[in-house]
């Protein structure tokens, strides 16, 4: 019997869901102050979250294919749709990190730029270094820079996440069916 959906479809579907989880977890935070914490604590946990989150995903995504193509899915199928769907999530993310950072509250940004110059000015950083450094901070606070972050983020996470996922979860069609 032929599958009757694809890894193609799944993936985005799965991406999809993920990216708006992501963005509604990231304005949570944004809204908590929890975002960018300088208790390490906080920032272990919400690692862990996340990275249990990324792993989760990939398991349903990957067992929804399965459920849809009688039970079988192998282990090229399961690393592209864990690929696929980590990169759409990474596109979607980091898709609204460009609108929020340029059209709703820039302060995130800002706040980092100024912790730079200030570890800059620390190290007792010369005027040609501070202005070299200026545009170095510019290009990497920049929105579409960090989208570019995110996009490949999302696909070497999705590829990490997935190379386990799919080993554990493939099972191949038999030569005799």
């Amino acid at each position: 019997m032929e599958s009757q959906t694809t890894t193609t479809r799944i993936a985005l579907k799965w991406g999809l869901i993920a990216g708006i989880i992501s963005i509604i977890l990231s304005v949570a935070t944004q809204l908590l102050g929890i975002k960018n914490s300088e208790n390490t604590s906080i920032v272990f946990f919400l690692s862990l979250i996340s990275f249990a989150f990324t792993c989760l995903i990939q398991v349903l995504a990957m067992n929804d294919y399965k459920s849809q193509n009688n039970g079988y899915m192998s282990y090229s199928e399961g690393l592209g749709i864990g690929l696929l769907s980590g990169t759409i999530w990474g596109v979607v993310s980091g898709g609204f990190n460009i609108i929020y950072v340029k059209y709703i509250d820039n302060s995130d940004m800002v706040k980092q730029a100024n912790v730079m110059r200030q570890r800059m000015e620390e190290q007792g950083a010369t005027d040609a270094q501070m202005e070299l450094n200026e545009k170095m901070i510019a290009y990497l606070t920049d929105p579409s820079f960090l989208f570019i972050i995110n996009v490949i983020v999302g696909f070497i996470g999705g590829l990490i996440v997935s190379l386990v996922i799919s080993a554990i979860l493939k099972k191949e069609k038999s030569i005799f069916e």
